[in-house]
């Protein structure tokens, strides 16, 4: 499956939400999945978003619902 991370932290960041990301790619890489994590949603396709802080991430969210709207997405309130 092919999943896409997005959140709100800076690339280079260890903390809050970066290292949630890093460590749910870690988990779902471990599985056999295949993730990115961006700063935002730059219009690729994929299987499944996940997205860290709704409100820092409501562009790529609705963005993403809007292009893809049968597509699983996973808003998770941090």
């Amino acid at each position: 499956m092919k999943i896409i991370i997005i959140t709100p932290a800076k690339v280079k960041s260890l903390y809050g939400n970066r290292a949630t990301a890093n460590r749910w790619a870690g988990f779902l890489r471990a599985l056999g999945h295949t993730v990115q994590t961006a700063v935002q949603w730059n219009g690729a396709s994929c299987d499944l978003m996940i997205a860290l802080h709704a409100w820092r991430s409501a562009e790529s969210i609705a963005k993403f619902a809007n292009k893809y709207p049968s597509t699983p997405l996973i808003v998770c309130m941090t």
